[in-house]
């Protein structure tokens, strides 16, 4: 039996942050954080060293959700086994043979109503609406403020000298080809 719509938006809704778990970054400088409640809903997150998210995996109750900026979504489901479906790793997920529209839309149903602002939880509900609306999304999402920071802050800024000196230019050039057309007449 399928879960009800009231209980996929109980548990996307009760889903917190746990920064204990933040771990220093794998080999290949992913970054692991996690979500989960004890209300059926666990989503993990990966996010490489420039704060690009790459990877994210949604379990909410029975339904299992993998993205990857490479593969895109896949569903599946959480096998059966005893206890809380959310505090156990993804080991015993069933992927689907292709992707499962009615677990796509009850989840991004169960997401539509999320206000926080949280970034990841609102990523996940961006690639279910946009995978229910038929578009597959492969986009790495910058989540992290200190790496979006850091992109803006190394990009090369104009100089205000040089602005001027450009527009000065701009402006020799213009009045430059006025004269000849002038004297061409």
């Amino acid at each position: 039996m399928a879960p009800t719509q009231r209980a996929l938006e109980e548990a996307v809704n009760a889903l917190y942050r746990i920064r204990a778990v933040e771990q220093p970054p794998s080999p290949e400088g992913l970054r692991t954080i996690w979500h989960q409640c004890a209300k059926g809903a666990d989503l993990a997150s990966y996010v490489d060293n420039e704060g690009r998210l790459v990877q994210q995996e949604l379990t909410l109750l029975d339904d299992f959700f993998r993205w990857t900026s490479a593969k895109g979504l896949v569903t599946g489901a959480v096998a059966d086994r005893p206890g809380s479906k959310a505090a156990s790793p993804s080991a015993d997920i069933l992927l689907d043979g292709q992707i499962d529209p009615g677990r796509v839309i009850r989840a991004a149903a169960a997401l539509r109503g999320y206000q926080g602002d949280d970034r990841y939880i609102r990523n996940v509900r961006r690639i279910l609406q946009m995978v229910a609306e038929g578009v597959q999304s492969f986009d790495e999402v910058t989540v992290t403020k200190a790496a979006a920071r850091a992109a803006t802050s190394t990009a090369p800024r104009p100089r205000g000298k040089f602005i001027a000196w450009a527009a000065a230019g701009a402006l020799v050039a213009l009045g430059a080809g006025a004269g000849i057309a002038l004297w061409l007449r």
